[in-house]
């Protein structure tokens, strides 16, 4: 069966402090290092992280930014070294597993039964990190943004949109930096080619 698991507010929960040992551990580990930087290793900083909300400053004690170029980077560092550990200590292991950031897609061969044990030893893993788990109905699962469907041993994918979709994006004329706006169309017509879709003016109409 397909299922899939999804962290419930990864940002805020990544541990700085553990994730900082671990991207400095890679680093120290990297012979090409200093052959790509005059950096040093001990320049990241991820504990001085300040915003305001009603005219007050506070300050963030703990996980990473939202919005911070760095976040999604370390985020994936901190999730690459859970994932090691979470599968090294489980006797019974998915057949297929993939994660981008905080969304796992998993076949599972096993009975479904073993399924929620699975479930609880990855939540058992960090107090902080809790996984969401969707299992396959109908031979179909939504990952990402894509619907996963199972036909006749064979896996077809086709574009998902939530119910809660109202086809609205960001307005041009908003005060958003240009480089947004555009990488939004920019990901849109991506995201189009990808799936084969044509504009209709493209099209051959009879």
């Amino acid at each position: 069966m397909m299922v899939s698991f999804d962290v419930t507010d990864l940002f805020t929960n990544v541990p700085t402090s553990e994730t900082i040992h671990i991207a400095r551990q890679e680093l120290l580990n990297d012979n090409f290092l200093p052959h790509r930087t005059d950096m040093k290793i001990d320049a990241i900083c991820l504990q001085s992280t300040y915003f305001q909300y009603i005219k007050e400053f506070y300050e963030q004690t703990d996980g990473l930014a939202m919005g911070s170029p760095l976040s999604p980077i370390l985020a994936d560092i901190f999730m690459e070294d859970f994932e090691e550990r979470a599968l090294s200590f489980t006797l019974v292991k998915p057949s297929f597993y993939r994660c981008f950031v905080d969304d796992i897609f998993v076949i599972w061969f096993h009975s479904h039964e073993k399924l929620p044990a699975f479930s609880e030893h990855l939540n058992s893993i960090d107090k902080r990190i809790n996984f969401t788990m969707e299992i396959e109905e109908q031979n179909s699962l939504s990952f990402l943004d894509i619907l996963i469907n199972k036909q006749a041993r064979q896996i077809t994918t086709t574009v998902y949109r939530k119910p809660t979709h109202m086809d609205r994006y960001l307005l041009f004329q908003s005060y958003h930096p240009t480089l947004i706006k555009r990488g939004i169309i920019q990901s849109l017509n991506k995201r189009a080619e990808t799936f084969g879709i044509r504009h209709p003016s493209k099209q051959n109409v009879k």
